[in-house]
């Protein structure tokens, strides 16, 4: 039997540049597919659009579902919420996919998001005021911060049917409300959130939905993948958020408690001693976009309306979805966090065709003091790339987020663009290959540049 592939994905960006239709497109080509997601969770938001026009939004479940030859796993690196997979696996029966819960797996050790998180995450976010973080108000970081501070409350996929469950609930449940008293006079009191955290009829309502959940897909064992990678000719490794929002290299404190790295990936095939070959794509649109608060050095709203967005609005929690010109700066930075690369995704090339002029930062002015060499490579007053912190170093990617609040684009810029102006500029830019290239959003729409791109 040959050996399966295996395709790890990343996004170069904040998010939002295609990785559930690049998805996809690779299960589309493979005689069978594996997804595994390999971080985040519940807030990823991976629009699919399949030819005939169906569309659905994927949060938990493999954005190649609408695909036959598909199966899902969510990894153990995964933050899973049963509660919001039920109404998303409603939308895809009604789509067709009658078997979505038996096409999917996840791992005992996979982390459960819990309400209490939730409420807890939207509280404090609440408490921010002015100075939110742009939350997507999931509870992902709530409950990433509890794992690491309170682990003995951390609840596991594995978990789900234990005989004290409801205790366990109920522990998380006062343990979270007062974590929010502590909030003092910031604490919202008039909120369905804090109402939450005060029922204590919760708890035994949540552990009945969890023990539902755990017989209608199938909890695995750690090294599950091991078998995924017999069964299919392809393991495909769906990422969730980008590299500029990482937990390590993005700009704190508005990121995300998650690594958007490859690294969870590469450690799951390590942990199975995967032999086959092994191929990273890194994900860009030909424009770039930010949705909620934080630094964006290339926003521009004069594109709001060119570049509107089809399937992202304003979040209640998350705010506006931004737009602004293709920025090489930041993310050449986020190539140099995710390593050696096999090429580039670029997306809705289509869009920016259409434009009048492609603009593109070539570098940002900073602020002049002798502070921005220790964040930026300078070119003289012009600053090309941004260093990368120091292992654990928070103070470095703060006080560079706090930069590039202040920083200016320097543009290059291309009049009336064609798609292969766009291109080899983002090539010539990132110093990377582009193996595919996105003309809308459908699987039908990609078009091959590098005939390896499979192998």
């Amino acid at each position: 039997m040959e050996k399966s592939k295996a395709i790890i994905m990343t996004d170069l960006s904040y998010g939002d540049t295609g990785k559930g239709t690049t998805t996809e497109w690779f299960a589309s080509h493979a005689d069978s597919a594996a997804i595994v997601r390999f971080n985040g969770g519940g807030q990823a938001e991976h629009n699919i659009v399949r030819p005939d026009g169906t569309h659905h939004t994927f949060s938990q479940f493999g954005s190649a579902s609408l695909l036959p030859n598909t199966v899902n796993h969510l990894s153990r690196d995964m933050w899973v919420n049963p509660l919001n997979m039920a109404p998303e696996a409603r939308h895809l029966q009604q789509l067709g996919v009658h078997d979505i819960w038996q096409r999917t797996t996840v791992s005992e050790e996979a982390r459960i998001v819990t309400p209490y998180h939730r409420a807890g995450n939207r509280l404090r976010e609440l408490a921010r005021g002015a100075n939110a973080h742009g939350s997507t108000g999931q509870g992902i970081g709530e409950a990433g911060v509890d794992d690491i501070v309170r682990g003995d409350l951390t609840l596991r996929a594995g978990d789900v049917r234990r005989r004290d469950l409801v205790q366990l609930l109920e522990n998380m449940r006062v343990y979270k409300r007062e974590q929010m008293r502590a909030l003092g006079s910031m604490l919202r009191t008039d909120t369905e959130e804090w109402d939450a955290l005060n029922d204590e009829t919760l708890s035994e309502e949540y552990a009945d939905i969890y023990n539902e959940w755990s017989h209608v897909l199938r909890i695995v064992a750690r090294d599950y993948l091991a078998t995924l990678a017999l069964e299919h000719s392809h393991v495909i490794f769906e990422p969730a958020q980008g590299v500029l929002l990482d937990e390590k290299y993005g700009f704190h404190p508005h990121t995300t408690w998650s690594n958007t790295t490859p690294g969870n990936a590469e450690a799951q095939l390590r942990d199975i001693d995967f032999s086959g070959s092994v191929k990273k794509y890194g994900i860009l649109r030909a424009y770039t976009t930010r949705h909620g608060y934080g630094p964006f050095v290339t926003e521009d709203e004069a594109l709001d309306d060119p570049l509107y967005e089809y399937h992202n609005g304003v979040g209640e929690w998350q705010g506006k979805f931004r737009v602004g010109h293709f920025d090489p700066v930041a993310h050449r930075y986020a190539i140099q966090a995710v390593g050696e690369l096999d090429g580039l995704v670029v997306t809705n090339i289509d869009r920016v065709v259409e434009l009048p002029e492609w603009k593109y930062a070539t570098g940002y002015n900073v602020p002049s003091d002798s502070a921005a060499g220790k964040y930026f490579d300078m070119h003289g007053s012009i600053a090309r790339d941004m260093k990368l912190p120091q292992t654990g170093s928070k103070e470095h990617v703060e006080q560079l987020g706090k930069m590039l609040f202040e920083a200016k684009p320097v543009y290059g810029s291309i009049e009336n663009p064609s798609a292969d102006d766009v291109i080899k500029t983002i090539e010539r830019e990132m110093g990377e290959r582009v193996v595919l290239a996105s003309f809308g959003p459908t699987i039908n729409d990609k078009k091959i540049l590098e005939d390896t791109i499979l192998l």
